[in-house]
Parts: structure tokens; sequence; C-alpha cells
């Protein structure tokens, strides 16, 4: 049932393909932004860290 209907009727293993290309695209989008933010965080860090020194 469930799951296995996308296999068993015509068309369902390009469906199964597309979702999991879209739920690819999702988890890159949502690990890029993160990554993004670390190292937008990282610089801000640094950057305040030695702005007060001269």
């Amino acid at each position: 049932m469930g799951m296995w209907d996308w296999y068993n009727r015509p068309g369902g293993i390009t469906t199964v393909a597309t979702w999991k290309v879209a739920l690819f695209l999702i988890v890159a989008g949502v690990l890029s932004s993160i990554v993004l933010w670390v190292l937008f965080s990282v610089l801000a860090s640094v950057v305040f860290v030695r702005a007060p020194a001269p």
C-alpha cells in the first residue's frame, strides 16, 4: 500500500524520482543556508572581536 502504489501505477517511478529530487533540493537549500549562517556568524564574531583592538 502507500509507498508501493507509487511504483505499481504507471508513471510512479518518475513521480518518486521527482519527489527525491525535490527533497534533495530542500535538504541542500537548508544545509547551504545553515552553512552560510555559520560562516556569517564566525565572520561577524571575528570582526567584532578585532574591532575594539585599535
